[in-house]
């Protein structure tokens, strides 16, 4: 016997199902379609159990060459005859098993979308996901058998793209809704969910389907998600960590791919931006801002050329050194102020002479420069023009040195002044010496044996700071992290001070560049100032 369906006798329910599915009344199609597979189909399906079953009992022993000798046929066309017969009643199982298989493929889609909506539109409810997921795992098991038997052609791309958007809001509402231990704890449930459905996917669909398929809904499910701030969760943020553990998802999913390295690089930039926007602790501004620059230089390391992605990261670096030029600006002026305050009773005393008065009126009246100097790198205001000698710089800078190194000064031609902004100037040579000089102390080189040239040419405005005091680390001479806060070119972070990136800016202001070459000898800075600033 083959198995016979009989069509009609579900055609009812089906139709019954269909309407109220057409109506959106999603409870009702589930209860029709669920009475229609425990009443026919599973009925079917036993059939099928037990035809199965006589195949093979035909194939191994009921049916075999010596039953055919009674036809008189040759040994050879007795093979022949028995290979026909077997192969007919296969084919005629696997039509009949077909037609059920895509009718069972119909009914679990249908089911699958109704219990969609329903856990969407309502309450939380365990049973209606562990449904949907007893099914799903049912409609990937045909599709196996599709893909076998080389007929997965037939399956609809449009109804793929939902079921994967289907799939990845289920896992969202159980996985979200459901308070967990821990932040981390719904992190590796739901990222372990969503690597298996995407895996699960792959395995079964590719490569009848595009792998894109399946990616591109994935990109559509982030960005939705994205604006889903009525998602339930943890906190009121929870979309935003949805969008973030998708986009993971994604990004190792297609890592080492061409294909998507725009996509990735536009992703990583989404995530600069909600590592710079969204955050428990809003107050935490910089660590914010040095993540989001992080996923910019990854951003970058995908799609090299995206010059929004640059200026975006010179913004973030040029608001990190502003503000924290402020803070420095504060700090370092009310210790001047106290300065100032001391000097001042100190020029009240008694018993002073001319010459120790003249002597403290200069100190008071360098702090109060330097508080200037300090205010106008804050509002980075523009250079000034003015002719100083770069021989008095490097001596106030001697001298306000707790030890005494060996500084050199040496010009290109007769000239010995400098048509400039001395205080900038100043700020550039004093941040580049007392690098060098912690470089030096770092690779125990005492103070007396460190020796630091500082190279002029007025003609050019050219600067050279060189030292001999051991190389800086590759790690931070890529992608200019040099030049960042609380880097300097000792290769090491500071917990104070702003290194390199306040040299970065006074070079800036005057419309100028810097840059360097350094190996496992020393180190060399070039800094060049356009005249035409002047």
């Amino acid at each position: 016997m083959i198995v016979s369906i009989d069509w009609d006798r579900g055609s009812d329910f089906k139709d019954k199902a269909r309407q109220s599915f057409a109506h959106e009344d999603y409870l009702s199609t589930v209860k029709v379609l669920e009475e229609y597979l425990d009443r026919y189909l599973d009925e079917v399906e036993g059939l099928f159990t037990k035809e199965r079953e006589v195949i093979t009992s035909l194939i191994v022993s009921s049916i075999s060459p010596s039953n055919l000798k009674q036809l008189r046929l040759s040994s050879k066309r007795r093979d022949l005859v028995f290979q026909s017969f077997c192969q007919e009643y296969l084919n005629a199982y696997l039509s009949s098993l077909e037609g059920y298989l895509r009718d069972k493929v119909d009914i679990l889609d249908m089911l699958m979308v109704s219990y969609y909506n329903l856990i969407k539109e309502g309450v939380y409810d365990l049973n209606k996901v562990g449904s949907f997921e007893i099914y799903r795992s049912e409609y990937f098991e045909i599709a196996r058998w599709f893909k076998e038997e080389g007929k997965l052609k037939s399956w609809s791309e449009a109804k793929l793209e939902n079921l994967i958007r289907y799939n990845i809001e289920i896992i969202f509402k159980k996985f979200t809704e459901v308070r967990c231990q821990s932040l981390k704890q719904m992190e590796v449930q739901i990222k372990g969910k969503l690597r298996g459905l995407l895996s699960s996917f792959l395995s079964t669909f590719t490569p009848t389907f595009s792998e894109y398929l399946f990616i591109k809904q994935v990109l559509v499910n982030i960005y939705d998600e994205r604006q889903n701030f009525r998602r339930k969760g943890w906190d009121r943020y929870q979309n935003i960590r949805n969008t973030e553990w998708l986009i993971d998802i994604f990004l190792e999913f297609t890592q080492g791919n061409e294909e998507y390295r725009d996509v990735r690089g536009d992703l990583m930039n989404l995530m600069a931006d909600i590592t710079y926007f969204f955050s428990e602790n809003q107050g935490d501004r910089g660590r914010r801002e040095r993540r989001a620059i992080k996923w910019l230089e990854r951003s970058l390391e995908e799609f090299s050329d995206n010059r929004f992605t640059e200026s975006r990261i010179k913004e973030l670096r040029r608001n990190i050194t502003t503000r924290d030029q402020i803070n420095k600006f504060r700090h370092d002026t009310i210790n001047k102020i106290h300065f100032l305050r001391e000097n001042l009773s100190l020029l009240l005393a008694e018993g002073r002479s001319q010459e120790e008065m003249k002597t403290d009126i200069k100190k008071l009246i360098q702090e109060v420069e330097d508080i200037d100097l300090l205010f106008r790198v804050t509002k980075r205001e523009s250079p000034k023009f003015e002719v100083f000698s770069p021989e008095e710089i490097i001596k106030e800078i001697e001298a306000n040195l707790p030890s005494k190194p060996k500084l050199s000064l040496t010009f290109k031609g007769e000239e010995r002044e400098i048509e400039g902004d001395r205080g900038y100037f100043k700020i550039i040579l004093e941040n580049l010496i007392e690098n060098s000089l912690e470089a030096y102390k770092r690779i125990g080189v005492g103070p007396e044996a460190s020796q630091v040239i500082v190279e002029v040419d007025p003609q050019s405005m050219e600067w050279k700071v060189i030292d001999n005091a051991g190389g800086i680390p590759e790690e931070f001479q890529e992608g200019n992290k040099l030049f960042e806060p609380y880097i300097s070119s000792k290769g090491v972070c500071q917990d104070v001070g702003l290194g390199l990136a306040q040299v970065s800016a006074a070079v800036e202001v005057q419309g100028g560049e810097i840059d360097y070459s350094s190996d496992s000898k020393g180190t060399e800075f070039r800094i060049k100032i356009p005249l035409e600033e002047y």
